[in-house]
C-alpha cells in the first residue's frame, strides 16, 4: 500500500538490542537517507525468501545512500538463540544490518501482524510504502530508486552551488554503536543531532505510483507447513526444512544439503509452482521437525 505521507514516522530502535553485520544503529542517524525496514523469522521460509531480494537492494542502493535493515522477530514466541539467527544470516549470504528484536519491541512499534512485512521511509523518515506478504518487489524498488535518485539530484545541486561537502555517504556498517543516552532516537530530533547527509524528501506527487505486482503466487499443496514425517505428492515453489542436529539431508530432485546447526534450510528450489513427490534421505543425526512448502510463482501467468 502507499500510505499518506506526513503521518507515520519511523519508530525508534530500543537500546541494547543485539545486531549482526554492524554495531548498533539509531533511527535518527538515518535522517537524509531512504530507509527500508523488513521483518523476518529465521524459522519461517516465507519470511526468509524476501531477504534475498532485500540484500540485492542493500548491495545496489546502500552505496548510493539508502539503508536496508532486517529486523528478526520471534514470531512464535518459542525463543530463538542468537546463534541460530547468525547461522541463517550466513546461509543466506546477508551483509545488510540485522537487528534481533528479542522482546518484539520494534514489532510492537510497527503494529506487526504478520510475516514478511516491509516498510519504506523517505529522507525525513516518513512512511511512504508498506508491503505485507510475498512479492511487491518491482513496486518497492521503483519507489526506493526514485528516493535515491532524488537524494543524488539534491546533492548534485548543492555541489553546483559550491558546497564541496555535499557528497553521498554510503550506508556502511557502523564501526561503533550509535548510542546517545540523551536522545530518544525518534525522528523528531533537533537539527544539531541530525547527520550531515540531510536531504529533504521529494514531494509526494513526484513519486512513482504503484505499478502492481506482476508476479502471481500459488498456494502450496497440501499446506504451507506440514509435519516432518510427511512424504508424498506436493506442489510448491520450494521446499524448506526446519531441522535439528547435524548431517545431511537430500530431497528427491535436489542436491544434498549439509546441516551444521539447528535451523530452517532451503532444500529444493523449483523457482515456480511445481508438482512433485516429496522424499527425504537423512544422513547423520538430523531430525526434521517441520517441512515448509513455499508458495511458488504461477508458471502459467
Amino acid at each position: 500500500m502507499r500510505p499518506a505521507v506526513d503521518t507515520i514516522h519511523a519508530p525508534p530502535f530500543p537500546r541494547s538490542l543485539p545486531w549482526i553485520n554492524t554495531e548498533a544503529l539509531r533511527i535518527d542517524k538515518q535522517f537524509g537517507r531512504p530507509l527500508v525496514i523488513a521483518f523476518w523469522d529465521a524459522r519461517r521460509a516465507v519470511s526468509m525468501r524476501p531477504l534475498l531480494e532485500l540484500e540485492r537492494w542493500h548491495q545496489l542502493y546502500g552505496p548510493r545512500g539508502a539503508r536496508v535493515i532486517a529486523v528478526h522477530v520471534d514470531a512464535d514466541g518459542e525463543g530463538v538463540e542468537q546463534e541460530v539467527v547468525e547461522a541463517a544470516v550466513r546461509r543466506l549470504g546477508l551483509t545488510m544490518p540485522v537487528v534481533l528484536d528479542e522482546d518484539l519491541l520494534i514489532a510492537d512499534g510497527y503494529g506487526l501482524s504478520g510475516l514478511p512485512s516491509r516498510y519504506i521511509f523517505d529522507q525525513a523518515l516518513k512512511l511512504v510504502d508498506a508491503h505485507f506478504g510475498l512479492g511487491g518487489f518491482a513496486d518497492g524498488e521503483q519507489l526506493l530508486s526514485a528516493l535515491v535518485e532524488h537524494g543524488e539530484q539534491v546533492l548534485a545541486e548543492k555541489r553546483a552551488e559550491g558546497d564541496a561537502k555535499a557528497e553521498i555517504e554510503a550506508a556502511t556498517p557502523a564501526v561503533e554503536p550509535e548510542l546517545d543516552e540523551g536522545c530518544d532516537q525518534g525522528a523528531a530530533v533537533p537539527a544539531a543531532k541530525q547527520p550531515r547527509l540531510l536531504v529533504s524528501p521529494p514531494d509526494a506527487g513526484s513519486l512513482p505510483g504503484p505499478i502492481g505486482d506482476p508476479v502471481s503466487y500459488v498456494a502450496p499443496v497440501p499446506a504451507e507447513v506440514v509435519p516432518g514425517a510427511f512424504r508424498g505428492d506436493y506442489a510448491a515453489g520450494a521446499v524448506w526444512l526446519r531441522v535439528r542436529g547435524t548431517g545431511r539431508v537430500t530431497v528427491a530432485g535436489g542436491a544434498p544439503v549439509e546441516i551444521t546447526t539447528d535451523g530452517t534450510y532451503l532444500a529444493l528450489d523449483h523457482g515456480v509452482h511445481t508438482e512433485a513427490v516429496l522424499d527425504l534421505i537423512l544422513d547423520g543425526d538430523v531430525v526434521v521437525d517441520e517441512i515448509q512448502l513455499e508458495p511458488g510463482v504461477d508458471a502459467a501467468a
